[in-house]
């Protein structure tokens, strides 16, 4: 349907006068069509291409006395051309003036908003609800995704809409096994039927406060050196060699009788030195027979047994003495043993031992939050955790801040080297999305996090920069955009913006999020819930949305309290 003409064409700034002013809908071939209004789409000619172009103002324009409107007119923005059938964005065709102006059709809107039979409808145009927005599952689903908007906006809801549409797409497909979601529950949100039914996914509800809570089947052989240096938080440059160097010694068989720890031990003692004896013997003694009989005497500064009570002074009393080291099975206890006295033996060498003693405390203190959240097993991580379901959820709601920091890079780190490992010179094969809620939790950049959250980040920073060779990507779901590591968001490939009204929020957007013009971002503050600008590789041209509403069954537990009324708390 014509509607007008193109009356100015300056660069990229395109100007055209509309024939009458329009009502808010058409009425074309006895079909009720929305008429074009800002944001909307309208086409025109060039030879036998159609140049598609979006409305991002309109005004009226008076006589010069302004008592008599003259021309309505509507200001555009090329987005690209459909040639030979295909849409193709960019600049690379302009209108020219004079060229008539139209309403798409029916063809045009389903060639500019393709719709593959792979696709995941999860909305409608939130200027034309006659049209369903409908996402190339292949284009999306094995991508890095970030939805972000303010409490309350719906983004919550638009990633559970995008799971839950995924996991009804493939769980009748023949491999659907090659393709793996974890979710990190920051806010134990996703329990029970969220997203699909409870008995589609496996839940892990972690608990640091408790032993008895439910926990990971894991093998501690599968931590790498640098995944123990993110658990110890340890410094780069004075304690990271050291952490190196101890998980080298573990991958050694243990010879009991000829193990440097006997001499070490046997030379702290003949040479006096309490503080490092006492040190072992507070955070190892588990791992040695008869150390516990040895104690020193402050006065005279030497030590003694205190059994027949005579001062040990010559190696030979200390042989006497049969300290043995016992048997060590558990990886975990080895890493520990080979830590503790890696430490002994860098400070015995000149190291301050203030700056590396703090390490035999974490490592204690981690050890006991480790075996509150893991149980020891041989399985494969990935096979342990899916037990050969699509879904995990990791609940971390009930774990400490330190632990919940660790947690997600770890098991994400772990899997992520996995998956390298497995792929080799073969094609990718398998497909993990990992998701993360509450994203700027574990993901913010600012320079006064801890240098654990540091190296947790560096996990992530590493699998959005690479996973895609290997089938990792991540989805991440936010209220604070620019609190996101520049890293992390600059690598996403599909967005959902929902509102937002804080400014660094939006300039991020701006850096960050291709296509989005300014008629877009001044949109994005005044976004009703549910609504939301989706940009990316997942369709040709952003477009306004607004998410499908999940059923209350399947809703994550994040709505806001409701006090009074049907359900209401204080009612």
């Amino acid at each position: 349907m014509l509607i007008g003409k193109i009356v100015e064409v300056r660069g990229i700034k395109i100007l055209a006068k509309m024939d009458q002013k329009l009502p808010p809908h058409i009425i074309e071939n006895g079909n009720i069509i929305p008429a074009p209004q800002i944001n909307s789409y309208v086409k025109t000619r060039v030879g036998l291409d159609i140049i598609i172009c979006q409305i991002v103002g309109e005004y009226l324009k008076f006589d010069n006395n302004e008592s008599k409107e003259i021309a309505y007119l509507v200001e555009l923005e090329v987005k690209g051309r459909i040639t030979n059938g295909k849409f193709l964005g960019g600049l690379r065709l302009l209108p020219i003036v004079e060229a008539k102006i139209e309403t798409l059709e029916k063809e045009d809107f389903e060639i500019i908003f393709y719709r593959p039979k792979e696709s995941i409808k999860i909305g409608k145009n939130l200027f034309d609800n006659s049209n369903d927005i409908a996402l190339d599952i292949n284009q999306l689903i094995p991508s890095h995704i970030g939805i972000f908007g303010n409490t309350g906006s719906g983004k919550s809801n638009t990633m559970s809409k995008i799971l839950k549409e995924y996991i009804e797409k493939i769980e009748n497909l023949p491999q659907k096994d090659n393709s793996k979601i974890l979710i990190f529950d920051l806010n134990n949100e996703y329990g029970g039927n969220a997203i699909c039914n409870e008995e589609k996914k496996k839940i892990f509800n972690l608990n640091t406060r408790k032993d008895n809570a439910s926990k990971i089947p894991f093998d501690f052989k599968e931590l790498s050196a640098e995944d123990w240096g993110i658990i110890l938080n340890a410094t780069e440059k004075t304690q990271m060699p050291i952490i190196r160097k101890a998980y080298e010694n573990s991958k050694k068989e243990l010879d009991l009788d000829n193990h440097r720890g006997l001499n070490l031990i046997k030379r702290i003692i003949y040479n006096r030195k309490n503080t490092m004896f006492y040190s072992i013997r507070n955070y190892a003694e588990q791992y040695f027979e008869n150390i516990d009989r040895i104690k020193f005497n402050g006065k005279t500064g030497e030590f003694y047994y205190d059994n027949n009570n005579y001062n040990l002074k010559s190696l030979e009393d200390i042989d006497k003495l049969g300290i043995r080291i016992k048997p060590i099975e558990n990886s975990l206890d080895r890493f520990e043993f080979e830590l503790l006295l890696e430490i002994v033996q860098r400070n015995e060498n000149g190291i301050n031992f203030e700056y590396i003693s703090p390490l035999m405390f974490r490592m204690a203190n981690k050890k006991l939050q480790l075996l509150k959240i893991f149980e020891s097993s041989t399985e494969e991580l990935e096979n342990g955790i899916f037990e050969n379901k699509n879904i995990c959820v990791i609940q971390l709601g009930n774990v400490n801040k330190e632990m919940k920091e660790v947690i997600p890079s770890l098991i994400s780190n772990i899997l992520y080297d996995n998956k390298t490992e497995s792929k080799g010179n073969n094609e990718v094969k398998s497909i993990l999305n990992i998701v993360i809620d509450e994203a700027h939790n574990l993901l913010s950049s600012s320079k006064e996090e801890t240098e654990m959250h540091g190296n947790s980040l560096k996990t992530f920073e590493k699998i959005i920069k690479e996973g895609r060779k290997f089938g990792v990507y991540l989805m991440i779901a936010s209220q604070r955009p620019s609190d996101i590591s520049t890293t992390i968001t600059s690598q996403l490939q599909n967005y959902f913006i929902h509102k937002l009204v804080n400014p660094n929020d939006i300039e991020k957007i701006r850096k960050t999020v291709a296509y989005m013009n300014e008629a877009s971002l001044n949109m994005v503050t005044v976004l009703g819930a549910g609504e939301c600008i989706i940009s990316g590789n997942a369709l040709y041209i952003p477009q306004y949305a607004y998410i499908d509403e999940l059923e209350n069954e399947f809703k994550p537990n994040s709505a806001n309290v409701k006090l009074v009324g049907e359900r209401g708390i204080l009612e």
